[in-house]
């Protein structure tokens, strides 16, 4: 199954974000404010399995709650994160 870990947590500028277990081939990070609403989405491609990328923080992202999940084939890993100041 995927496994999805990020660090910090919590956050305010740069996030680190590492997909373990996934296959290769194409998916998808999306980022989720606390009301459920998507706020960010990014495609990324896996090529040996595991996968590290950052996310940066966009200027109109307010402090807070919200949960990055990574999809692939049918598979869903999501985590809650903190966004502070």
């Amino acid at each position: 199954p995927l496994a999805m870990s990020v660090s910090p947590n919590p956050w305010s500028d740069l996030l680190q974000v590492n997909i373990a277990n996934g296959v290769r081939g194409k998916g998808t990070l999306m980022m989720f404010d606390q009301n459920g609403k998507q706020v960010w989405q990014r495609q990324e491609t896996i090529v040996t399995g595991d996968l590290e990328t950052w996310i940066r923080r966009m200027p109109d992202w307010k402090a807070g709650t919200y949960h990055l999940s990574f999809t692939q084939n049918n598979e869903r890993e999501t985590i809650t994160i903190i966004l502070t100041e």
